[in-house]
């Protein structure tokens, strides 16, 4: 899926189909390259069997796309 995120700030994304179980894993892509930033890349700060929380700590807006793996 894909997502936007505001500046310092988290966004939940739910998944468009829920796993029977649980989520194993949660990634994202996305952010800018800039290597005098700091922490300037979205991260998934957490995920549950239904959605994930996309954290960034960038100064500007963003969007990406995320993927999860369950069972």
């Amino acid at each position: 899926g894909t997502y936007f995120i505001g500046a310092n700030a988290s966004t939940s994304v739910s998944f468009p189909t829920s796993f029977p179980n649980a989520c194993v894993h949660a990634d994202c892509s996305g952010g800018r390259l800039d290597f005098a930033a700091q922490d300037n890349n979205p991260i998934i700060s957490g995920f549950s069997q239904f959605s994930a929380t996309v954290y960034s700590s960038a100064d500007t807006s963003t969007s990406g796309s995320w993927f999860a793996i369950g069972y």
